[in-house]
């Protein structure tokens, strides 16, 4: 912002005369940046701060919004995000139809705890000593306020970091101490880590497990690689890059836990920590379902499979027979839609001998049509004039509507939009 420009200037004279040099020009500086620094509160992570407020007795975001008395208040969407991955966390649960937030017992359990909710329920529903240990040296190394040096840096794969960390002789008392604002059994499960090679192997092999009840929407699975870097990705639905000169292992892991990303300036994510997990763990929090669809490729086939996923990731997959009727008429329905409508899907593709068997019976119904009385046209079905309006660019949704309502009956007898025959129908 221009105020901290201004700001930053002052440093240069702060002990005697200076000069300070800007590395962009004037008129930049008066038209491109703003005149403030936006308040911290519109770009942090809420969670914390809703967990926090949830313990303290607010309990609907209306609430929070409208009658703390914040400085700058925080963003509505941030905030309402924030209480959304509290729900999906199991800290919190929905009450009164779904207006206010009530704290579940493992909220009550992670409310306490000095870190990232995330990392607490790490912590709270790790299943052995070696997750416990994981779960509490992952947070150590993302909270900015341990003094815990420059602990594998270079690398943004959490294993090596892990094992750096226990290693180094300031950075392991200092973990022990972090370890005791969380409680009595972390700080036993960490003494043992310092004391037990073997043990501390087991925690660093299990980082990716330890960390995934926190962390189910930012499983990552590999996609591809491009320009030195490693294309991910997310359960929730976005893609990252990682950066193999940051990546200590030989190759990228094929799925990944990411704890920290950031966003550069071209707006891409980029994963600034992350561990290792392998498949057959990420199958203990994978859903299965039935999945119908349609091909382009081969005509709009009508498919089904048996999809066991992640988030927005796919971990296996495997073909099932002919779904029943009306699901293949609403994924043949769906890809008329995405195609731009009936006559964009229906009609455009059609060879030029059968178009031009279509075009003559519209012909010869619109002839039909110009020779019936005023009463008798009131009782022509109105499928002809909505084919027309779409034919001339001229359509609503209500003709939309009709071509729909018209062709939708005969879908789930087909296998693929080219056996749905418009000319028959009509």
């Amino acid at each position: 912002s221009r105020a901290s420009a201004i700001q930053r200037a002052g440093r240069a004279g702060r002990t005697r005369d200076g000069a300070c040099i800007r590395l962009y020009s004037e008129g930049e500086l008066n038209t491109r940046l703003p005149a403030q620094t936006a308040p911290e509160i519109l770009s942090a992570d809420l969670t914390p701060v809703a967990m926090l407020l949830l313990d303290w007795g607010c309990s609907r975001p209306e609430e929070i919004l409208n009658e703390l008395p914040f400085v700058d208040p925080p963003a509505e969407g941030s905030l309402r995000r924030a209480l959304s991955l509290l729900e999906k966390l199991g800290a919190v649960e929905r009450a009164d139809s779904g207006s206010r937030y009530v704290i579940t017992q493992h909220g009550q359990a992670i409310a306490k705890m000095p870190v990232h909710p995330r990392l607490t329920t790490c912590v709270v529903k790790a299943s052995s000593q070696a997750k416990v240990v994981a779960a509490i040296a992952t947070a150590a190394l993302l909270d900015s306020d341990m003094p815990l040096g420059n602990q594998g840096a270079a690398t943004s794969d959490l294993s090596s970091r892990v094992q750096e960390l226990f290693t180094n002789g300031d950075a392991a008392r200092n973990i022990e101490k972090f370890a005791a604002r969380i409680g009595v059994d972390a700080v036993d499960s960490v003494g043992k880590a310092l004391q037990n090679s073997s043990f501390l192997g087991d925690a660093v092999s299990s980082l990716g497990p330890a960390l995934l009840p926190g962390f189910a929407d930012l499983v990552a699975q590999k996609r591809g690689t491009s320009d030195g870097s490693t294309i991910y990705m997310l359960a929730l639905g976005r893609t990252a890059i990682l950066d193999l000169r940051n990546c200590a292992a030989a190759a990228a892991p094929d799925y990944a836990i990411v704890t920290e990303t950031s966003t550069s300036d071209d707006g891409t994510a980029r994963i600034r920590s992350f561990a290792p997990i392998s498949v057959d763990s990420l199958r203990d929090i994978a859903t299965e379902s039935s999945v119908v669809y349609t091909e382009h490729r081969k005509g709009h086939q009508v498919r089904a499979r048996r999809v066991v996923r992640v988030g927005s990731i796919e971990l296996a997959s495997t073909p099932l027979p002919t779904p029943p009727a009306e699901e293949v008429a609403a994924a043949l329905l769906d890809a008329i839609r995405k195609l731009g409508g009936v006559f964009d899907a229906l009609v455009k593709p059609l060879s030029r001998d059968r178009r031009e068997k279509l075009d003559e019976l519209r012909d010869r119904v619109r002839l039909a049509y110009s020779l019936s009385s005023r009463d008798e046209q009131a009782f022509w079905p109105p499928y002809f004039e909505a084919l027309d309006a779409q034919a001339e660019v001229r359509s609503g949704e209500a003709d939309e509507q009709v071509l729909e309502e018209l062709v939708q009956p005969w879908l789930g007898a087909c296998t693929s939009l080219s056996d749905v025959d418009l000319h028959a129908i009509l």
